[in-house]
């Protein structure tokens, strides 16, 4: 596979570009590499696709830069760093038409190339902080599979009732990147039409659900709620 660090002193959008071309080349449709991903994404075309991607990269140098305290060199070497990790993970994705198992090794070998090329661009202490922030973000996953994996324990899910509760969560999670994109990347300004999504999604929830599986799913919910005014006390003393 083509080596894309060889190039690191590209242009981000340039490297994006490269991508599209080598996607377009192998006979594989960019309908095709947006599978698993929300309708809107699919329904994009090239350009608008590029702007997208290149807007998630902002979103995430804005937010490395203000955590890892980047001087203006780490930040332009950074975003050059991740921006072709995204194009060689989207090429990745696109030649194995969404298989994550086939891709695997693949994606492994270049999250460890880009390891590799950070490491030397960054000072260890900000290489444990951002292994500190990918470890937060793998943990809030977790707890919501494991939220999920409670649920259907607790209420005695179907088959039937609990693919149809992780379509309803995997919509709302599209919806809630959509409304945070809206809103500039500012996930406070989000905050009322996110609660509104969540109310939205926890109706939808119910609906699937028998009314004795609605009971103890309003009491999971409360139980769930008073754990975290706990914690907020906790806190607070």
């Amino acid at each position: 596979m083509k080596n894309f660090f060889t190039n690191a002193t590209r242009r981000p959008r340039n490297i994006l570009v490269a991508g599209i071309v080598a996607l377009s080349l192998t006979g594989v449709s960019m309908t095709t590499f947006a599978k698993g991903h929300h309708q809107k994404f699919e329904n994009m075309t090239e350009q608008e696709r590029l702007e997208h991607m290149e807007n998630r990269l902002d979103k995430r140098m804005e937010k490395l830069t203000k955590k890892l305290a980047l001087n203006d060199a780490q930040a332009k070497q950074v975003r050059v760093i991740l921006s072709t990790e995204q194009t060689e993970r989207m090429d990745i994705k696109s030649r194995h038409q969404g298989d994550r198992e086939a891709a695997k090794p693949e994606m492994k070998e270049l999250r460890e190339r880009t390891q590799v090329e950070l490491a030397k661009v960054l000072s260890q202490d900000q290489i444990d902080t951002m292994k500190q922030m990918k470890k937060r973000h793998h943990k809030r996953g977790k707890h919501k599979r494991n939220r999920l994996q409670h649920m259907e324990k607790e209420l005695n899910l179907t088959p039937e009732q609990s693919t149809q509760i992780k379509a309803i969560h995997k919509a709302r999670k599209a919806q809630a990147h959509q409304l945070i994109e809206a809103a500039g990347g500012d996930r406070e300004a989000a905050k009322p039409e996110l609660k509104k999504l969540r109310q939205e999604s926890m109706q939808e929830v119910r609906a699937v659900l028998t009314p004795e599986q609605q009971t103890k799913f309003d009491a999971l919910k409360e139980k769930r709620k008073d754990g975290r005014k706990g914690k907020r006390r906790g806190k607070q003393q």
